[in-house]
């Protein structure tokens, strides 16, 4: 049987009241070499249901037969899907039919391993922040650029580079020998037990390969922030953030952070438990895996003393006196290592030389937006075409 071109997998769970409007923006896309893999966990709210009204002979559903961590749920996805190329969405995001395009089209002229993209993001009109509610805002261009994925990986453990601007599983169009690589880099898993957050952990595993990597201008994907979205639920807190850490695998009372820092690093809000879990996958990637097949794996200290030093400059954690080779970091001369730096994306811009991007942005009014509004609207509008 032949293989499908691309696989979008969509591991999702109790969540089809956004489902189904993402669902709807998949099933326009007009390409017909391609696999919608549905992953439902469990889900009790007529997931299913929902699946099986449509008729569409590239869309897939599978369910798992125990209820499993979120990771857990990620793995599966990427074991089921059939693709030439892979790429993972969340149940609220939305494709950018266009720039999918241009990522396939550019993956085949390159012959790449890897095309990535900065995340850009949709605030549904349910997201609970008022101030940001249907907003969005998404870099143009068409452009292709190859990047270092070795450098893109010192950097961010240097503390110069968020993940969120590195290739994952989650923002990128992924080779199907590339997923086989880090499947056996790992001994035949992609995320461990211990693995937090599959985006943070993938983007640090993907830059350790030595991947032929690109960056495209404008991007394929774009992230829905609804008020279900489990990543944002660590800043807001609420429901929603123990909600996460259970699908997680974590107890409800557990902060998530790099076992080194238990009983020395509190955290005091939102942010700093949504930082130092970030941290967690860093550590953990370095600790159980890179120690072991790197001659001079990663060294943490900057990234570490960096992140600390912002979280409790602005109060999100508190450090315990008798934490001292903690608080030698935040005793640190600001001086020296100042924590105020350049916009990581523009110097990330022009680190690469890619050009400075121009936006297209917009607002929906009232609390009923979704990716389907998005997606007619930049339909109708001719985003990103190629000019006639």
């Amino acid at each position: 049987m032949k293989r499908p071109l691309l696989s979008i997998v969509i591991p999702t769970r109790e969540r089809a009241s956004v489902l189904q409007y993402t669902l709807e923006t998949l099933l326009a896309l007009r390409n017909p070499d391609i696999e919608i893999l549905i992953c439902d966990n469990v889900s009790t709210d007529g997931t299913r249901e929902l699946v099986q009204r449509y008729s569409d002979p590239r869309l897939k559903y599978s369910c798992s037969d125990t209820r499993l961590t979120m990771p857990q749920n990620f793995e599966r996805g990427l074991k089921l899907a059939s693709g030439e190329f892979v790429m993972t969405i969340g149940d609220d995001d939305l494709i950018i039919e266009e720039n999918l395009d241009l990522a396939l089209a550019g993956a085949a002229a390159t012959e790449c391993d890897l095309v990535f993209w900065n995340r850009a993001v949709f605030y549904w009109g349910s997201y609970p922040d008022a101030s940001q509610a249907g907003a969005f805002a998404i870099p143009n261009g068409r452009g292709l650029f190859n990047v270092d994925s070795a450098t893109l990986r010192t950097l961010a453990y240097r503390g110069h580079l968020s993940y969120q601007y590195l290739p994952s599983v989650y923002n990128s169009l992924c080779r199907r020998s590339a997923l086989e690589r880090y499947y056996a880099f790992l001994h035949g898993q992609f995320f461990p037990p211990y693995v937090v957050s599959v985006d943070v952990f993938s983007s640090l595993t993907l830059c350790s390969l030595g991947l032929s990597t690109f960056y495209l201008e404008s991007p394929a994907s774009l992230s829905g922030i609804s008020k279900h979205s489990n990543g944002m639920s660590l800043y807001t807190g609420g429901a929603e953030a123990v909600t996460f850490a259970k699908e997680l695998g974590y107890a409800a009372s557990a902060h998530i952070m790099p076992e080194s820092f238990r009983g020395k690093v509190e955290p005091v809000t939102s942010q700093g438990v949504a930082q130092l879990s970030i941290l967690a996958d860093f550590y953990y990637l370095v600790e159980r895996v890179l120690a072991y097949t790197e001659s001079a794996p990663p060294r943490l200290e900057e990234l570490t003393e960096l992140t600390l030093r912002q979280l409790a400059a602005e109060g999100h954690i508190v450090v315990a006196p008798e934490a001292a080779e903690f608080q030698k970091m935040l005793a640190l001369d600001p001086a020296r290592r100042p924590l105020v730096r350049e916009d990581m994306l523009t110097w990330f811009f022009r680190l690469w030389s890619v050009p400075a991007p121009q936006y297209y942005a917009g607002r929906f009014d009232g609390n009923s937006a979704t990716v389907r509004d998005l997606h007619l609207h930049l339909t109708t509008s001719g985003f990103n075409k190629a000019p006639a």
